[in-house]
């Protein structure tokens, strides 16, 4: 354990260029992954509106062939099978848009009181520029680290929206194609 005198001399030192440059890449790289926290939810925005309208046109058009191919029983248990099929598919996919929407919780910075507390146990002889480069690079990084981790999770379920949104979109190509050649 250092003594006092050993940790006054050591915070007393001005920041080297290694300090300030972690400093601020660190912050660099929160700044950049907040952007793509910003930019993934736009994605899963525009996601949810692409697979409602989806759902509200299969829906609107569903009563218009269900009436034109109403003598033929076999067919309209096809477009029932395939809206069925189109259906969980579309839900799904909205469920795990949604998922990825929600608002994780993440590391932030320390309160105020703490960051006083630890700034009060200071000696007022301290360098504060160096004091304020070693703590912006640890509570920065930090935060990087759990956002990023909440990111990667988004990018995940992101993908599993679009693969069911490949799905349905699929399903329904076929099921128009069935009727186009019925």
């Amino acid at each position: 354990m250092q003594s006092q005198k050993a940790r006054v001399q050591q915070v007393q030192k001005k920041p080297t260029g290694k300090e300030r440059f972690l400093a601020e890449n660190a912050k660099y790289a929160y700044e950049l992954e907040a952007q793509r926290e910003h930019s993934i939810i736009e994605q899963t925005s525009r996601m949810l509106v692409f697979q409602s309208l989806i759902l509200a046109t299969l829906y609107a058009a569903l009563p218009s062939v269900l009436n034109f191919f109403e003598g033929n029983r076999c067919i309209i248990k096809l477009v029932w099978i395939f809206s069925t099929i189109i259906t969980v598919f579309s839900v799904l996919g909205l469920g795990v848009t949604l998922t990825a929407q929600w608002r994780y919780k993440y590391e932030s910075l320390p309160n105020i009181d703490k960051t006083k507390q630890a700034l009060s146990a200071l000696p007022d002889s301290c360098c504060y520029e160096k004091v304020t480069c070693t703590y912006n690079e640890k509570y920065i990084t930090i935060m990087y680290k759990s956002l990023e981790k909440n990111n990667n999770l988004r990018c995940k379920l992101l993908k599993a929206a679009m693969l069911l949104l490949y799905v349905t979109l699929a399903v329904t190509f076929v099921m128009i194609m069935l009727l186009l050649v019925m």
